[in-house]
């Protein structure tokens, strides 16, 4: 935009104030427009005339105005201005008067200006004196007290307006509850202008420390192990919300799930009222905890973030588990099910720390998890899902129709092959001889053991007052089915069955599955057992369901 030619009756001048005494500083300011009343552009040649004496320094401009100053004489004055050489229509003019309100005549002052307390009480009066030219007071002249910016309704003064007595003097109570140096100017109303008399600063200072705020680094998160990003930072202030500065502040970490170790354990605020320190997690996840307590009072707060888990370990020496059971908590990698049964398979992920880390990484993305067979199956898996209680990954296996076979299940984590894996064995039969859907020792443990005795006596001898109730095979089936199932009767795993080690192992635990590994195994080991106590007393459970 550029602004049109000068107009002569659009532009203007003014000279405040409208009357001054001798030696009094005039202000006389043009402003040249064009002819839709816009400011033209700067470098104007302004010539500003008065009616006697000559203007002092040159003109300065600022923002399209023009203002030079005059030193008032003996008599009234007027002034005129040309702009580029052309008259303008406006003028003003100071009418003289020895009674004049004279701003280098009189004074401001304050009887304290500095660390004055910002908590609506602590005060200062301020005294503003008028003279006129000569140094004489000038009373029953209304006097304006007032802040130069803007105080929100926190700077106070008890009368905005005061008239001067016969000394010339009128007094203010100044007051603020909003910490910082204030400037306050005083004016003087003549002839319907406001003519400034000056001006004082003041200084507020914040009140005794009250409050301990957050100013940042709450809710912050981390992966173990490592720095918070952002140092944890507290706010003191006063009562009136001033920010204080020279306090002290203490940090403590509050151990909820994890813990970790303080730079600082305590902090003096600076002079913007901050305190803070930096928090460098411990290796185990979870929330963590750190007070900031005003030292020496009762004003506290609490930061609160979270140690995150680090990334997956993975590998045949990770700590990711792969288990079959259950639940989760299952420590099994091998084991024998039944034909036609199922089982469910747990994958748990654990960081370095051996923290859980769940579904997400410590960003927030979902992680991939595959679980499947490692090479050709018997069995079948269901699709994969994730168990939010117990923050693992779960799959039921399924068992085929026949046993005598065996899968082995590992799984992948984001593509990456986990490194450890399940051993499953499918058995043919189970220590239900008789079929009715239940584990008798008086039962089917005897005919086992009659079995193993004698593989060759007639199928009433070993069912004889042996059969539990509602069988589901005969007498005949069930001698076929022993037979059949012999290799699953060798519970040492030696690669026989026999009557006193097998046997006796099979009717002591159908007397009580209960009972310890060591009083299960007890003198019942067949030679080169190829089993554990642990894995015969898992071995005869999973032929046992």
């Amino acid at each position: 935009y550029i602004p049109g030619t000068l107009s002569t009756s659009l532009s203007t001048l003014t000279a405040t104030p409208a009357q001054a005494n001798s030696s009094d500083t005039i202000t006389v300011s043009v402003t040249p427009k064009d002819q839709y009343g816009n400011n033209l552009v700067s470098g104007q040649t302004v010539v500003i005339i008065p009616s006697s004496g000559s203007m002092n320094a040159d003109a300065t401009e600022t923002s399209g105005a023009y203002t030079q100053t005059y030193t008032m004489g003996g008599a009234d004055v007027s002034f005129s201005a040309t702009v580029g050489g052309q008259t303008i229509n406006a003028s003003d003019s100071v009418t003289y008067s020895s009674s004049a309100p004279s701003a280098e005549q009189s004074t401001v002052v304050a009887d304290s200006t500095d660390n004055l307390t910002a908590d609506g009480s602590d005060s200062t009066i301020v005294t503003v004196t008028v003279n006129d030219s000569s140094g004489n007071p000038l009373s029953s002249q209304t006097v304006t007290l007032a802040y130069v910016s803007g105080t929100g309704g926190r700077d106070l003064i008890n009368n905005s307006t005061d008239t001067t007595d016969a000394s010339g003097t009128a007094n203010f109570t100044v007051r603020s509850t909003l910490s910082g140096t204030k400037t306050l100017s005083a004016s003087v109303g003549t002839n319907g202008e406001s003519v400034t008399l000056g001006s004082v600063n003041i200084t507020f200072v914040a009140g005794t420390a009250t409050t301990v705020i957050i100013s940042s680094g709450n809710s912050q998160s981390a992966v173990v192990g490592n720095a918070l990003s952002s140092p944890l930072v507290a706010s003191v202030t006063d009562a009136f919300a001033n920010v204080v500065s020279g306090a002290v502040v203490d940090f403590a970490v509050i151990s909820v799930d994890s813990t970790g170790t303080l730079s600082d354990a305590s902090d003096t605020t600076s002079s913007n009222g901050d305190a803070s320190t930096t928090l460098t997690l411990s290796t185990t996840s979870g929330t963590v905890q750190v007070s900031a307590t005003l030292s020496g009072g009762n004003a506290s707060e609490t930061f609160t973030v979270t140690a995150s888990a680090d990334t997956a370990s993975i590998g045949s020496s990770g700590n990711s588990l792969i288990v079959i059971g259950s639940s989760s908590s299952s420590t099994d990698t091998t084991k024998s099910i039944q034909k036609d049964s199922s089982d469910s398979i747990w994958l748990t992920l654990k960081d370095q720390y051996g923290n859980l880390i769940g579904n997400t990484d410590a960003s927030g993305n979902s992680i991939t998890v595959d679980i499947l067979f490692s090479g050709l199956s018997s069995g079948s898996l269901s699709t994969d899902s994730y168990d939010s209680t117990a923050k693992a990954f779960t799959t039921v296996l399924t068992a085929p129709s026949s046993g005598d076979a065996s899968d082995t299940v590992t799984a992948t984590v984001n593509g990456s092959g986990l490194g450890k894996s399940l051993v499953i064995t499918y058995l043919e039969g189970s220590l239900d001889v008789d079929g009715n859907g239940s584990y008798d020792a008086l039962t089917d443990g005897i005919m086992v053991i009659r079995y193993l005795f004698n593989p060759g006596q007639s199928s009433s001898a070993l069912t004889s007052s042996a059969l539990g109730s509602n069988p589901t095979r005969t007498a005949e089936e069930i001698k076929t089915y022993l037979a059949s199932s012999a290799s699953i009767l060798d519970v040492d795993g030696n690669g026989s069955s026999d009557a006193l080690t097998d046997g006796i192992m099979a009717i002591r635990y159908l007397f009580n599955p209960g009972q310890s590994e060591s009083a299960l195994t007890s003198s019942a080991l067949g030679s080169s057992p190829g089993r554990t106590n642990t894995e015969i007393k898992s071995y005869l459970q999973s032929i046992s369901q």
